[in-house]
């Protein structure tokens, strides 16, 4: 890079450079990744595109747009992610939330307002998004958030915080039950929502190089079914001696695999719900 890059030339180049190396959506990869080194939003960009950057500017983009190149998600890159109408923090600890995963959040939240739950849990909360968002929702409602792994759960506190929500965390996959069960009152159902790892172990290598190269494997990887959590949550809520409402996501093919599994604990219901593309991605089960 040469002296006297203006934004826009900075941005010009930036576009054509990340559609030579196949960056899905380069112009907004550039305004995202150049709006983080000058501290401006992307409206700003625009009113100030004559702007010259200093050395120092054009050194942090250069080291931005590098990682970018080698496939490091977007997210991961500037920190931070968008879900439903709030902002949380990421990194490679967590999986970034997707669009699946807000359909999730907001299943979960009609099942609440029809259900009355005493209680959520969120299994492999990773960043913290389903349990912030019911939270948000519902300030007098216990909601806890679990995951196996430490440093997701330091991502998740970090989020509730940022939004004000008070969630009780759990390192493990499931809360002390006595410690959960005191904060029955008018209710006897306890709601259960979960983004498991799902994707089949063979399946792993035909991920795109921002997920398979960055995303953590443990909140990926499902065994080699792609149902190894899944059958811990079916076991687990079998052995609980209350009503239990359970939503969870799952991969676009294995609603009949969910089906097969499901008869074996003969739960009271079972239905799925579509996402967009008509496939079905979230199981809704009453035990």
């Amino acid at each position: 890079m040469a002296e006297n890059w203006t934004i826009k030339k900075l941005l010009d180049w930036s576009k054509e450079y990340f559609s030579q190396n196949n960056i899905e959506s380069p112009q907004l990869t550039a305004q995202l990744l150049l709006s983080e080194v000058l501290s401006m939003n992307r409206l700003d960009l625009f009113l100030k595109f004559d702007q010259i950057l200093s050395e120092k500017e054009l050194a942090s983009y250069k080291k931005l747009i590098l990682r970018r190149k080698n496939h490091e998600p977007l997210e991961y890159i500037i920190g931070r992610a968008q879900f439903l109408n709030f902002t949380v923090r990421v990194s490679s600890a967590v999986l970034i939330p997707r669009p699946e995963t807000e359909m999730l959040a907001n299943e979960t939240i009609q099942l609440i307002k029809e259900t009355n739950p005493f209680a959520v849990i969120d299994i492999g909360t990773g960043s913290g998004v389903l349990a912030i968002s019911i939270k948000k929702t519902f300030p007098d409602l216990v909601v806890w958030a679990t995951d196996i792994s430490e440093d997701a759960l330091i991502i998740a506190k970090e989020n509730a915080d940022q939004t004000n929500v008070d969630i009780s965390f759990h390192q493990g996959f499931f809360p002390n039950s006595k410690e959960l069960l005191l904060n029955r009152k008018n209710s006897e159902t306890l709601c259960i929502v979960s983004n498991p790892p799902y994707i089949r172990t063979h399946d792993i290598t035909s991920l795109e190089p921002e997920v398979k190269e960055n995303e953590p494997m443990l909140a990926l990887d499902g065994g080699t079914n792609g149902l190894d959590v899944v059958k811990e949550i079916f076991d687990l809520i079998t052995g609980l001696d209350i009503s239990v409402k359970l939503l969870m996501e799952i991969g676009f093919d294995q609603a009949e695999d969910i089906k097969d599994l499901a008869k074996f604990y003969n739960f009271k219901e079972l239905s799925f719900i579509k996402d967009l593309n008509k496939y079905l991605r979230i199981v809704r089960i009453v035990k």
